[in-house]
């Protein structure tokens, strides 16, 4: 997989740890993200990368119809999903 501008990650667990660091990450080399979270801390990422590049939706992953509504909104918004990092977790 080409890690570049062209790729578009939903991540969730992407307020702290693993999913911060790969959003982070990915969003520095120019990927499109679609960030969830119970935690608003990933909205950080929107207002240092804009909207174009970086969605962020709160979201309970135990929430099967809020997954499926968020996974709808990210191939809305981005036209396609190229990757899912599942980081999501309880600390």
């Amino acid at each position: 997989m080409k890690v570049d501008k062209n790729l578009v990650a939903f991540i969730t667990g992407s307020s702290s740890g693993f999913g911060w660091q790969v959003a982070s990450d990915l969003l520095a080399i120019g990927a499109r993200c679609y960030l969830t979270d119970l935690s608003e801390k990933s909205i950080e990422f929107v207002q240092k990368y804009g909207p174009t590049q970086c969605i962020f939706r709160k979201l309970d992953i135990s929430d099967e119809q809020g997954v499926k509504e968020a996974i709808e909104d990210c191939a809305t918004q981005f036209g396609y999903i190229s990757v899912v990092v599942n980081s999501a977790g309880i600390a």
